[in-house]
C-alpha cells in the first residue's frame, strides 16, 4: 500500500500541470515579496518625508523668529539713529548757548564789578579788580566772588590808624578808628578832640563830637580798641549823609 502511495505522488509530481501549479505558486510568492518590499520602502519614503517636513517647519519658524528679531533690532537702530540725529543737533547748537551764557554771566560781572566800585566805602574795604571785561565770564565771576568776600572780611575789620584828615580848613594826622565799613571816628594826637570822621573817597574830614556823651563814647571805643578798657555796649555818633551828597554819590 504504502508503495502505492509513493508511486502514485511521483506520478503526480511528474505530472505537467502540477508543474506549473509549482511555477505559478512560485511567482505569486515573488510578486508578493516585491509587493512588500516596495511598501516598506514606501513607507520609508514617507517618513523620511515627514521628518523632512518637519524639519522645514522648524526651520521656517527660526527664520521667521528671527526676521522678528531683525525687525526689532532695526526698529531699535532706528530709534537710536534718530536720538543720534537729535543729539548731534543739539550738540551743534552747544557751542553757542555756551557762548550765549558766558556772554550774559561776562555782562552780569561787569555790571555788579561797576556797582561794587561805585560803592562808598572806608578805604581799604573793597580791593581792587583783578579781571577785565575781555576775560570769560568764568573769569569775571570769580573775580567777583573774591572781591565780595574780602569786601565782606574787611568789613569786619575794628582797628585804629593814623591817617591825614582835613579838620578845620587844614590837614593835620589824627588817630582813626574804623568799623568796617560802617563808620569811623576821630581823635586827635593829644586826646583832647574827637568827632566823627568821614571819608570822601580821598581823604578822611572831621566833624567834631555833637555834645560831651559822645564825646565821652568815643573816648572809651579808642581805649576798648587799645585793650585799656573791657569791651561794652557804646552808643557811638553816625555820620548822617545829606541829600546833596547822596546825589553827588550817585
Amino acid at each position: 500500500m504504502k508503495q502505492f502511495l509513493l508511486i502514485a505522488v511521483l506520478l503526480f509530481a511528474a505530472h505537467p500541470s502540477a508543474q506549473a501549479a509549482s511555477n505559478e505558486h512560485n511567482e505569486m510568492l515573488d510578486a508578493l515579496r516585491a509587493a512588500d518590499h516596495i511598501r516598506t520602502t514606501e513607507t520609508q519614503v514617507q517618513q523620511e518625508w515627514a521628518d523632512e517636513q518637519m524639519r522645514l517647519e522648524a526651520l521656517i519658524l527660526s527664520l521667521e523668529a528671527a526676521r522678528d528679531r531683525s525687525h526689532k533690532h532695526k526698529t531699535a537702530l532706528l530709534q537710536q539713529q534718530t536720538a543720534l540725529l537729535a543729539e548731534q543737533a543739539t550738540t551743534e547748537e552747544l557751542p553757542h548757548t555756551i557762548n550765549a551764557y558766558h556772554d550774559a554771566l561776562a555782562a552780569v560781572c561787569a555790571g555788579t564789578h561797576q556797582q561794587l566800585e561805585q560803592l562808598t566805602l572806608l578805604p581799604g574795604i573793597v580791593p581792587d579788580r583783578r579781571s577785565t571785561i575781555t576775560d570769560s565770564g568764568s573769569t569775571q565771576l570769580h573775580d567777583l566772588f573774591e572781591r565780595l568776600q574780602e569786601s565782606a572780611n574787611n568789613q569786619k575789620v575794628f582797628d585804629v590808624s593814623l591817617a591825614d584828615a582835613q579838620k578845620q580848613g587844614t590837614v593835620q594826622a589824627v588817630s582813626i578808628l574804623r568799623c568796617g565799613s560802617v563808620a569811623a571816628w576821630w581823635r586827635s594826637l593829644d586826646g583832647q578832640e574827637t568827632g566823627i570822621a568821614r571819608w570822601d573817597g580821598t581823604q578822611y574830614h572831621c566833624e567834631k563830637s555833637p555834645n560831651d556823651e559822645s564825646a565821652q563814647a568815643i573816648q572809651h571805643a579808642f581805649a576798648i580798641a587799645a585793650g585799656k578798657r573791657n569791651p561794652t555796649v557804646l552808643s557811638l555818633p553816625l555820620h548822617t549823609v545829606s541829600s546833596q551828597q547822596q546825589a553827588s554819590n550817585k
